[in-house]
């Protein structure tokens, strides 16, 4: 088998990107859409508390919802089926997230929109969430390995019997791909 060649390695690069960026961009999308109903459902019930509080607790379950729920959730599912890399998928995707919520909340409110507080909170939540996102691919990392080696398994216990069915040796199974984390290309 070659090595891959120098454009090889870029169009990975480039379709891990465009992967990490996509469950990013997605989970925003689906977390605000998760988010509006909840803030809907939650705000009467707070709206004794002070207006700080209210405020607090009301923005941090819409702008939460998206990357400590559903970015996470995404990625878990990615991971079972390509084994992606835990921090590149976090901080790629809650980046492109935060990015693409920084210039909606800017084409919305303008300049005013950007306040240093609500920015700076959202920025704490991208963080938590990329955590979040990184614990979740490295489960679904977990997940995938543990289902190919009982895959192996298998095949391996069943190998002489299909051999003998055959009529030939028993053929080989290939060995996990351990070391090759993003199979995405």
């Amino acid at each position: 088998m070659s090595t891959p060649s120098r454009i090889d390695r870029f169009r990975t690069a480039v379709r891990r990107f465009q992967l990490n960026s996509g469950l990013g961009v997605l989970a925003l999308v689906l977390g605000d859409g998760l988010a509006i109903p909840l803030v809907e459902r939650v705000a009467p019930r707070i709206a004794a508390a002070p207006a700080a509080v209210s405020q607090l607790v009301l923005g941090g379950l819409a702008w939460g919802t998206w990357c400590l729920a559903a970015l996470p959730l995404l990625a878990f599912g990615a991971t079972r089926l390509l084994g992606l890399s835990p921090w590149q998928t976090a901080v790629t995707g809650v980046g492109s997230g935060f990015l693409v919520h920084l210039v909606l909340q800017y084409l919305n409110a303008g300049v005013e929109g950007l306040s240093g507080v609500a920015v700076v909170g959202q920025l704490l939540f991208a963080l938590l969430g990329a955590w979040a996102t990184a614990t979740a691919v490295k489960a679904g990392n977990r997940e995938r390995d543990a289902v190919d080696a009982k895959a192996r398994a298998e095949a391996q216990a069943r190998a002489p019997e299909v051999a003998k069915t055959l009529g030939a040796e028993a053929p080989e199974i290939p060995e996990s791909h351990d070391g090759e984390r993003d199979s995405v290309g």
